[in-house]
């Protein structure tokens, strides 16, 4: 069988299912009835040499996607291999990992799984864990619904609300975890002694926010010197503000008005059917990124949440979205939570 054909297969056979590796092998025997057609019609049109190209471009894909395949086998067998663009990877950095909390005889760690990355987590050697793993309905998918570490033998199906995975770490290290296929990768951090890691993390907040207090007293400075020279060039310039209105020894009145506020940001939440994969996050990201007034844009299967500098339409928010024609927004909301329903 060709390439392609052997990847639906493995993929078939990943699912772990009879029932939905047989739907995936049946939906792939569709989709390539009209692309094989369509080959067999524009081989017609092409020259030997075009086909020779074509030929070495389809060899190179193949070979792309076998490394896609290696580097999700190799995180299934607990060796961390990133492939850029094709894979998602969590930030590894320690200070956005969860840190456990020791309690007694157990060391307890707590995560929320997130649509598209796992968060990594960090835990002390020889103590049992207790991993708390919360799973809202909103950010469970397809891909994300099972987490995978062969180094601890974790094979652990999530479902809504509160699941709890125990292990006991004996050696320190880094040792991935994934979804049950591979795709989302992020590590266990297994250190000696755990104060040593909230003492690091401490010390880097407080010079952060120590940083924070300099650049908010510099800024109070700046602005004390400000209304000071401003004060002191009233007092060389008293003939400066007079208005031109006969009475030339009266001085212009200062308004005392308040600084009209800037306008708060709007947030709506945007509800979409027909979403399926990372592409479909990707367009929704792209289009909504497009319109005037959008300032920032947070996109994961089936929502979206858009924050606008200014006043958009709901029309205008729905009209990109089905632009193409492949998806369809069931509702636009105002705020974070879904509710309302577009007409």
């Amino acid at each position: 069988p060709c390439g392609p054909l052997q990847i639906v297969q493995l993929y078939g056979l990943g699912t772990r299912s009879v029932i939905f590796g047989a739907l995936s092998m049946f939906i792939f025997s569709l989709g390539t009835v009209p692309l094989l057609f369509s080959f067999g019609a524009m081989n017609t049109f092409i020259n030997k040499k075009n086909i020779n190209r074509i030929l070495k471009v389809s060899a190179l894909l193949v070979i792309i996607l076998g490394f896609v395949m290696a580097a999700r086998g190799f995180a299934l067998s607990g060796v961390m291999i990133n492939v850029p663009a094709m894979v998602h990877s969590s930030k590894n950095n320690v200070g956005e990992a969860a840190i456990a909390r020791i309690d007694g005889s157990v060391q307890t760690v707590t995560i929320s799984i997130k649509p598209n990355s796992f968060t990594p987590i960090v835990v002390q050697k020889g103590i049992p864990v207790r991993w708390v793993i919360n799973a809202d309905p909103a950010n469970l998918n397809e891909c994300n619904k099972a987490i995978h570490s062969s180094k601890f033998r974790i094979e652990q199906e999530l479902s809504q609300g509160e699941n709890i995975v125990e292990f006991t770490p004996q050696e320190e290290g880094e040792f991935v975890y994934t979804c049950w296929m591979g795709m989302i990768k992020s590590k266990i951090t297994v250190v000696e002694d755990l104060r040593k890691i909230t003492t690091e993390k401490t010390t880097e907040q407080s010079v952060v926010q120590e940083q924070v207090s300099v650049s908010e007293h510099e800024n109070t400075k700046s602005s004390s010197i400000t209304q000071e020279e401003l004060q002191t060039t009233v007092q060389r310039e008293p003939d400066a503000g007079k208005l031109n209105t006969g009475n030339e020894g009266t001085a212009p009145e200062v308004s005392n008005s308040p600084i009209p506020p800037k306008p708060a940001n709007i947030t709506k939440t945007i509800l979409i059917s027909g979403m399926m994969c990372q592409g479909c996050v990707q367009y929704v990201k792209n289009a909504l990124s497009a319109i005037g007034g959008v300032q920032s844009v947070e996109v994961v299967i089936g929502r979206a949440t858009v924050v606008l500098n200014r006043e958009v339409s709901n029309e205008s928010l729905k009209a990109a979205v089905e632009k193409e024609g492949k998806y369809k927004v069931t509702s636009i909301s105002a705020g974070a939570s879904p509710s309302g329903t577009v007409n």
